[in-house]
């Protein structure tokens, strides 16, 4: 009896040593998918590229609707003789949404030849490494499988909407372009203008507004509230996948292996980021108060 009592009780001693072991190894490989997701995050908006594109689209967006307001006008007034310079005036501003739309593009390609080389340089040096080592127990390294590219639901934009043209305005709440509260235009939406100039695209990015001179940090979200747009990676290698906009989010998912006496497991582990925020923008005009303000 004495000793099938001490069996029992090292066989539950035992049980219970390995599930804190898995425990731990669990809790590691999280702190590394972490790691790996915040440092995919902070990349994606290095030197506020996003921030800088999301103004560019919003100040064009407002250029091809006054261009188009000095069309009407020269045509329907005694500046009729001003029309083909006006036209000319519009036909260059809806260009130059193309070639921002280009640009916007290019962003998600250095999106994802980036996170491409991230998560292959990560998975190289992280292949076949056992972590942690035991007779009867050995648990591998986090291998990366899956990345998620997208947005976290209910992040505006940090463009601040601008009330210079009334009926534009007007048309803006009716399409519910703005969030009422902070005045910002909404994240992830096509900003199109009313007709005829609905053909353009005016993609216009979710993104982190600053708050007078604070700039929102990448940080760790819940996996709850992220908005899935493609994939990265998909099986361990990377895919060339479509985003109609920007990626502001990623979602790192990986495979931790385990190998037991009584079978292998594998544990699956994910963690979702979110990219720093937009900088404020400069003043038009230096401050004369400054002290590396010139004087002339």
């Amino acid at each position: 009896m004495t000793l099938l009592c001490v069996g029992l009780l090292l066989t539950v001693c035992m049980i219970g040593f390995a599930f804190y072991l898995l425990l731990s190894e669990q809790k590691r490989g999280q702190t590394e998918a972490d790691k790996l997701a915040l440092a995919i995050a902070k990349s994606m908006n290095e030197d506020d590229r996003i921030g800088q594109i999301n103004n560019l689209v919003v100040r064009n967006r407002e250029l091809c609707y006054a261009s188009r307001l000095t069309v009407n006008t020269t045509n329907n007034s005694f500046l009729s003789f001003c029309s083909p310079l006006a036209q000319q005036l519009f036909d260059e501003a809806s260009s130059s949404s193309v070639a921002i739309d280009r640009e916007r593009k290019t962003q998600i390609a250095l999106q994802q030849n980036s996170i491409k080389d991230t998560v292959e340089r990560y998975n190289m040096h992280t292949q076949n490494t056992t972590s942690f080592r035991l007779p009867w127990w050995q648990t591998y390294a986090l291998q990366v499988f899956q990345v998620n590219g997208g947005s976290l639901k209910d992040v505006q934009s940090n463009v601040e909407h601008t009330e210079i043209y009334e009926e534009l305005n007007e048309d803006d709440k009716r399409a519910k372009y703005i969030q009422p509260g902070s005045n910002l235009y909404m994240g992830n939406i096509n900003a199109k203008l009313p007709t005829p100039d609905n053909n353009l695209d005016f993609k216009i990015t979710s993104l982190p507004a600053p708050v007078e001179k604070l700039i929102a940090p990448a940080r760790l979200a819940n996996p709850e509230i992220f908005r899935y747009g493609n994939l990265f990676f998909e099986n361990g290698k990377a895919v060339k996948q479509s985003f109609d906009q920007i990626p502001t989010a990623v979602q790192v998912v990986g495979r931790m292996d385990v190998k037991m006496h009584q079978g292998n497991q594998t544990v699956q582990i994910g963690s979702t980021a979110q990219t720093n925020g937009a900088q404020p923008i400069p003043p038009a005009f230096p401050d004369p108060q400054n002290q590396n303000f010139l004087r002339f």
